[in-house]
């Protein structure tokens, strides 16, 4: 009995660790000056800062509707990428409503690695707001009252970093 509940023990342990996603490990950040933004560098074994480039510019017209609207900088030389987009996150009420924000992502590509950075995070209609404005107290501490919108913002940020990760590794398949 104590062998099958331990050995049903390691394989539910087994998954549970494997199936972790990326995205958990993009946490919300606070920098110096007060303002929140997601960061995260990721490493490609054997790919140029070419290959990488390609890859995340495609990412762009693949992930989003319209990545002509989206990208705002882009530099094949040094590798770098920028756009904005907007996401919709859950606010707190007696009634939950979704609310967009607009957020500015950076990619920055070296050979064999990553660095993608969103930040500036601010709600669409009234760009005076920022996500520090909802989400933190005048000390630096979070605010109860916007708890789940803060949750909802975790949740969804990480999503795109998976997202962009996930599309850089995938295999090519052009033999069709």
């Amino acid at each position: 009995m104590k062998k099958s509940f331990t050995t049903i023990f390691i394989l539910v342990f087994s998954y549970l660790c494997l199936s972790q996603n990326k995205a958990d490990s993009v946490k919300l950040q606070i920098n110096e000056l007060g303002n929140i933004y997601f960061e995260k560098i990721f490493e490609f074994e054997n790919n140029s800062k070419d290959d990488i480039y390609l890859k995340a510019s495609d990412w762009f017209g693949e992930y989003f509707n319209n990545p002509d609207d989206v990208l705002s900088y882009t530099n094949r030389e040094t590798g770098k990428l920028k756009g904005n987009f907007i996401s919709d996150y859950d606010t707190p009420g007696l009634i939950s409503l979704a609310f967009p924000f607009i957020h500015t992502i950076s990619i920055a590509i070296k050979d064999n690695r990553m660095k993608v950075v969103i930040s500036d995070i601010k709600y669409f209609a009234d760009q005076s707001y920022t996500l520090e404005f909802y989400l933190l107290k005048k000390n630096g501490k979070f605010r109860k009252a916007y708890k789940v919108l803060k949750q909802d913002v975790e949740n969804k940020v990480p999503l795109v970093f998976n997202s962009l990760n996930s599309y850089i590794i995938s295999k090519d398949n052009d033999d069709w």
